[in-house]
Order: C-alpha cells, then structure tokens, then sequence
C-alpha cells in the first residue's frame, strides 16, 4: 500500500504501525479480562443491587434509593440477565462498552480522513488511519488506574453513547443523523446525569455547523436542525419519566435524582473544589506526563491547520470537563469523561510531529508516547493479583474481605431474608444475594451538609425500630461513613443502644493494617 509523502515522493505505509496499534488496543482489553475477578467497589454494587431488583421485577427508587438516572441500573440489569451475575460478567460487560465506545472513536477518525482527502496538499498523509490513532489512545486512557478504569462505573458507560454520536455530530450532514445524535446523547444522560453536558455541546455544534452550511435561509435551517436535536436528546428521557410515572416510583425519583442531587452537587465552594481537582488530577498527570505531550502539541496547533477539527475536539474536552465537575466535587472515575476529548488531540498531534520529524520517527515517538502509562503501571496491570489491585486502589476500604464476607452469609443466611447493611457497602446485597433491609444503599446523606440529613436520620431510624431485621451487618470503617465536621450525629449516637437492646453479636472480623483499624461485625436479633 502506497500513499503521497511529504516531500512529494511515493512511501509505502508502514502495516507493522497498524498492527502495533490494534495489539495496543487488544492488550488493553487483555488486561480488562485478566482483572476481571477483582472484588466490586461500592458504586459497582449499587448498580449491581439495583439490576438486580430490576431483574425481580422492582422498579428503582422504590425499594433501593440512588442519585443517578436509572439508565445505568437497566445496562446492568441487562448485563446480569445476558452475560452473568457475577463480578467477571459485569467486566465483560464494561468490555463491551469500552470497544462500543472506541469504534466510535474510529470512526470519527475515519470522518476525519474522508474531510481532508478533499484537499490536494500532501499534508494530510497519513501513516496509518487517524482513527486506529483515536482508538489506540482512547483505550489507553480509559484503563487508567488513576481514573479508576478498571472498575465499571458508570462513567464507561455514558462513553460509548457520547462516542457513538460524534461522527454523526461531526458531520451534521442532514436531519436524520442530527436527531440520531440527540437521541444518542439523550440516552447518555439517561445513564448518568452529567451525560447532558455532552448534550450541550452537540447542541451548540449543530447550531453552528448548520448556519455555516450554505443555504437559502440559515437561521430557520438552524432552527430546524437544533430543535430536531432537541427532540431527540428529550425522546429517551420523557420515556424514562413514563415508565417511572407509571411504576409510581416518580416521587422518590425526583427527589433523589434532582432535589437531593442539587444539594449534594453544591457542598463545595471554589477554593475546596480546585484544591480537590488538583489532588485528584495530580497521579493522572504524573502516570500519562509523556501521554500529554502530543495533546499539548494538537492544542497548541489544531487553530493554525484545523479550525473546524480544533474546535469540535476541544468543544469535547470543555463538555468532558464539565461533566466532570458536577459541584466541584472531582472524583477519580469522572476524569473518565475528558477521554474522548484527549484522545482526538493525541492522534491530531501526532500529524505535528510527522510533519517535522517524518513518518518512521513520529511513529515510534508516538507509540512510545502512547503506551508510557501502560509501562508505568506495568507492575499493577500486568503482575499484580486482582485482590492485590483492589487492595492497591482502594486502600481506604476493605473490598476483599467485604466480599468474603457476603459470601460467607449468602451461605448462612436464609434465602428470602433481608440484611440491614449499616455502612455504605451495597455489594454486600449483591453478592449474598439477599435484599437490603434499608432501601438507603448509602449512609453517606444522613450525615452532609444537606437539608434532609436530619429526616433521614430519623427514617432509618424508625424503620429498624419499628421491625428489626433478623440480620444487621455493621461496617466499621471510616470510608463508608465520610463524616463531616459538622455532621448531626443523632443516628451514632442512638445506634449503640438499639442494637445492645435488640442484637447479639454473631461474628466480627477484624482488619489491621499500619494506617487503619477496621471491623466488620454481624448481628442476629435475639429471640
């Protein structure tokens, strides 16, 4: 295969780079599968308990209370129904989301390509198909363990929504493809809620790639086509308000999704929110410090040789991070959301670097470039057990021995018998495969800084008192409670009482470390 170099002359295109890139992308999957068995964190364990319910026919909101649209409960329910209801098939399952997401990336990039092979220059030649670049570093960054990529939190799975609908945005090339893509990106902000700024985005590209087409009347085009957008993004959502309408689960559904979520979104002030987003980006910079430098060479150049391309990509990256600063509350996994973004830059940067130093040598930089976060963290992707990375990424919680010990009472604990669960450990109801006493899956709202923190209290409260379950597990540990200073502690200090009245303790496990001291206590209700 022969293309147009540079400097005019034939050059044959290097296939060893094209297969160097697709066993980038093969190994990174490869690594997916190699932790597959690691112990599900708490946000996995919401999404699993509430696929779950689904599963049994219970609609969200009504006996398990979460903040996030149920878009992301019916993708798990529908992993758990088809591919297994077990840690390994919730990964496939993310897998699967990821490759949806990354062939997306692709073709974008071949759109990309199709764009530019209208222009004479030989500038955009290229070594292999920018796509296959996009995808490459799409899958790269998107395992990353600062960003806490090898779990299946929800953020995967807006992504392959928001990947799906940008050739379609890209090209805006007529009606049918616009409405498709609000219906795409409708469908991500069905999964989680921050999947509407990505909706913002496409709606602001629509409008502006609409009026500079040329045409008769711009501004009615215009019209048309951003309110075909618009229709298309409300479409899944006014879906989802019927059916939670009619499971009459609505009530329960605003007020967590929206009226708690506003409140939970506005904790922070400026100065708590950068400090948070520097120390949570801190390890993403320093594990992908040579990733980013052919991202900083595309921001620095995409304006002078791509205009439409430099602002479609960077107008990508402001919605990733604005999805991921709901609140100003920066967690790991929401950094997830700039990886589209930056993977159109990356591959966009690396026509830099062959423009100036050639194809052989800007494909070596480049793969180099590429695959340095993967040597970084060579020793936890490639070596380590998956109890030991579980442990190594999530050092403030016990995950391995939660899971042992739901395990342990999915054998003690009689089938149809509900555990009440205080602590913020949902998975413990996914894997003993018993209901949650306590549809609060978290206890982390009864002591923020929020306006209904008092009356939850009191619900909890009220409900075991009212008939106390046969079995309690009690997590001690800090990071499933995250008091704050001014946290009401009405519900700690009643809990001791309650439970020497009604409880007698079955079993307690105890975890040491250098830095914590934790326990994980099981009670019976006395006869």
């Amino acid at each position: 295969m022969k293309s147009s170099s540079p400097n005019g002359k034939t050059s044959a295109i290097p296939i060893w780079t094209t297969f160097l890139l697709l066993l980038v992308i093969m190994v990174s999957w490869s690594v997916r599968l190699r932790l597959g068995s690691m112990p599900l964190e708490r946000d996995e364990g919401e999404y699993a308990c509430m696929g779950q319910l689904l599963l049994q026919g219970v609609p969200p909101y009504t006996e398990a209370f979460g903040m996030k649209f149920p878009g992301i409960y019916l993708l798990y329910a529908a992993i758990l129904q088809f591919i297994g209801q077990n840690e390994v098939s919730i990964r496939v399952g993310l897998l699967l989301a990821n490759g949806i997401a990354a062939i997306g990336i692709f073709l974008l990039g071949q759109r990309f390509e199709r764009d530019e092979s209208n222009d004479d220059s030989p500038e955009f030649f290229r070594l292999v198909p920018l796509g296959l670049w996009m995808a490459s570093a799409f899958s790269i960054l998107t395992l990353a363990p600062a960003m806490l990529g090898i779990s299946a939190n929800a953020e995967h799975f807006v992504l392959p929504f928001v990947c799906a609908s940008m050739p379609l945005l890209h090209a805006a090339e007529n009606r049918r493809n616009i409405f498709i893509s609000g219906l795409l990106l409708g469908c991500a902000a069905a999964v989680k809620q921050q999947g509407a700024a990505f909706a913002l985005w496409g709606f602001l590209w629509v409008g502006m790639k609409t009026f500079r087409h040329p045409q008769k009347s711009p501004v009615f085009a215009t019209l048309v086509s951003m309110a075909l957008f618009g229709i298309g993004f409300v479409l899944p959502l006014a879906v989802i308000a019927i059916w939670l309408k009619q499971a009459g689960a609505w009530d329960s559904f605003f007020f967590w999704t929206i009226q708690y979520a506003r409140h939970y979104g506005s904790q922070w002030g400026l100065r708590d929110g950068m400090a948070h987003f520097c120390s949570q980006f801190a390890p993403i910079a320093r594990d992908h410090a040579f990733f980013f430098i052919p991202v900083a060479a595309g921001l620095l150049c995409l304006f002078r040789q791509r205009r439409m391309e430099a602002i479609f990509a960077i107008g990508l990256i402001g919605a990733g991070l604005l999805a991921a600063s709901p609140g100003l509350i920066f967690r790991n996994h929401y950094f997830l959301f700039l990886c589209p973004g930056l993977a159109i830059v990356f591959a966009l940067g690396f026509d830099i670097f062959r423009a100036r130093w050639g194809q052989l040598a800007a494909g070596f930089i480049c793969l180099g470039l590429l695959i340095s976060p993967v040597m970084i963290q060579f020793n936890l992707l490639f070596r380590l057990r998956p109890e030991q990375v579980c442990r190594q990424l999530y050092w403030r919680t016990p995950f391995v021995e939660i899971r042992q010990l739901a395990l342990q009472l999915r054998s003690q604990i009689p089938s149809g018998e509900p555990i009440a669960i205080i602590g913020s450990e949902p998975q413990i109801s996914f894997y003993s495969g018993r209901r949650s006493f306590l549809p609060y899956l978290y206890l982390y709202p009864l002591f923020e800084p929020q306006p209904f923190a008092t009356q939850m209290q009191d619900d909890v409260k009220a409900r075991l008192e009212k008939n106390p379950p046969r079995f309690l597990v009690h997590i001690k540990v800090p990071s499933s409670w995250l008091l704050y200073p001014g946290s009401r502690r009405d519900f700690l200090d009643w809990l001791p009482g309650y439970l020497s009245k009604h409880y007698t303790s079955r079993s307690v496990q105890t975890i040491r470390s250098t830095k914590f001291h934790w326990e994980l206590v099981v009670y019976e209700r006395r006869p």
